[in-house]
């Protein structure tokens, strides 16, 4: 489960402003696999988070995540990724 801060909590930098003020994709490692959420508008990510990056003309965030979700996913994950 990711937790979400408010604004208030944090002294905001001109990057961590601008991801501050949109929503995107972002993925944390949770047990041993990867997990995808949406960060929701005006709120900071409060655990250790990683911000994903691609080219959102091409596929939908919404699509992306729910492959980077998939059982597949999570398969690959355990078998190669994680020792």
């Amino acid at each position: 489960e990711f937790s979400w801060a408010k604004r208030e909590v944090l002294n905001l930098s001109n990057e961590a402003n601008e991801i501050y003020s949109k929503e995107l994709l972002v993925s944390t490692r949770l047990s041993h696999y990867y997990r995808v959420a949406i960060k929701p508008k005006n709120y900071i990510a409060a655990d250790n988070v990683i911000r994903l990056i691609f080219d959102e003309r091409k596929i939908d965030r919404r699509v992306m995540m729910a492959i980077l979700n998939s059982k597949l996913m999570r398969y690959i994950s355990l078998k190669y990724l994680n020792n």
